[in-house]
């Protein structure tokens, strides 16, 4: 019997900004090549940002945000149950593998678990952050996404250079203070700040990997 392949622990930009090879041989999985490694199966914990049913009930999907990038998580008829009792907005671990469809990288998953103690989300970035540092920047992940669907929100499909900007210093000491993450329409009326600049500085900050999209709408320092 052939052992069962390592899950390793990923930020899910590590994944899309990864090359990915098709086998061809029995027995052998596809696989992205990450720092000379073959990787196959992935460990991730994430957000769920967006879910999908077919009207026919054939397969499902969840899009999935760890703060470094989106990736979505693909079932098909018979294992829609893996799907059944997650919701937008959940923390879950997911433990499958990496497939390709359209040059969109998803995740075939073997396991599914939603996780109700949202400190877990926050270990698993300590933990990548201690053993891989920063993920890769954002244009990167997407570099060979190109086909796929953009992520949630437009502004982080952008790209600003230079540094920091006295905007970006600002909402990151509000983000700092909550727990929960702000919305871009809260930052703006407690910094009374104008929706375009907020918009423009969390770019800035969601490039630079400092802060992540915790649910729909609001952001927390990563």
């Amino acid at each position: 019997m052939q052992a069962r392949q390592t899950a390793y622990k990923l930020w899910i930009a590590s994944i899309l900004s990864s090359p990915y090879t098709k086998t061809t041989e029995e027995f052998s999985s596809h696989y992205i090549t990450l720092k000379d490694q073959h990787i196959s199966r992935v460990n991730i914990i994430a957000n769920v940002i967006e879910t999908f049913v077919s009207p026919e009930d054939t397969h499902a999907s969840l899009t999935v945000d760890d703060g470094s990038g989106t990736i979505r998580i693909r079932v098909f008829k018979d294992n829609l149950a893996l799907l059944r009792d997650i919701e937008m907005g959940d923390l879950v671990l997911i433990i499958g593998k990496i497939r390709e469809y359209n040059n969109e990288l998803y995740i075939l998953p073997e396991i599914v678990k939603k996780l109700t103690n949202v400190s877990w989300g926050k270990l698993r970035r300590l933990e990548l952050m201690k053993e891989q540092g920063k993920p890769p920047s954002l244009q990167q992940a997407l570099r060979l996404q190109e086909s796929a669907p953009p992520p949630l929100t437009a502004i982080q499909m952008q790209t600003i250079a230079g540094p920091v900007s006295d905007s970006a210093q600002d909402i990151m000491s509000s983000l700092e203070k909550s727990e929960e993450g702000i919305s871009i329409s809260a930052l703006a009326a407690s910094l009374r700040m104008p929706q375009e600049e907020v918009e423009k500085a969390i770019l800035e900050l969601l490039k630079n990997n400092d802060i992540y999209q915790n649910k729909p709408g609001h952001y927390k320092v990563l």
